[in-house]
């Protein structure tokens, strides 16, 4: 049974900003890489005003912006292939979930990684970090 695409454009637009805020490269620059014919067309996404917006675009969108995949499609409800069998893709793909909490589970699983990147991973560490991971969903310590 394929899954309804489930838009959150109030999602999708915080994470463009974001992603463009942490961009070393400029909204006329980026529109250049996508080969855009104007730089409108990002302050109309930035808007919400995506009805227009191909999931190529978003793909090549993430690649300009260094965002990992999915990190702004999954906002728009679909995904890269290469972020097929991600655990993006299972909370997206989760029949289960409804929207609301499919971005909140999507907003606390990325701020983990977030949290995680750049760091160099002990046995010790990785076992208080999910601890804390723990701690943070449930309210309980282990």
């Amino acid at each position: 049974m394929p899954v309804e695409p489930v838009a959150d454009l109030d999602a999708f637009r915080e994470a463009l900003r974001l992603a463009l805020d942490q961009s070393p490269l400029s909204q006329k620059q980026v529109a250049a890489e996508l080969e855009l014919k104007s730089e409108s067309s990002i302050s109309d996404w930035k808007q919400g005003r995506v009805a227009t917006l191909q999931p190529a675009q978003v793909f090549a969108l993430e690649e300009v912006l260094d965002c990992h995949p999915g990190e702004l499609s999954t906002h728009l409800g679909f995904l890269p292939l290469s972020a097929a069998g991600t655990v993006e893709a299972a909370i997206i793909s989760d029949r289960d979930l409804s929207p609301d909490f499919r971005r909140v589970v999507l907003d606390f699983y990325r701020k983990l990684r977030r949290e995680h990147a750049g760091r160099s991973e002990r046995p010790q560490d990785a076992s208080k970090e999910g601890d804390l991971a723990l701690k943070a969903s449930t309210g309980r310590t282990p």
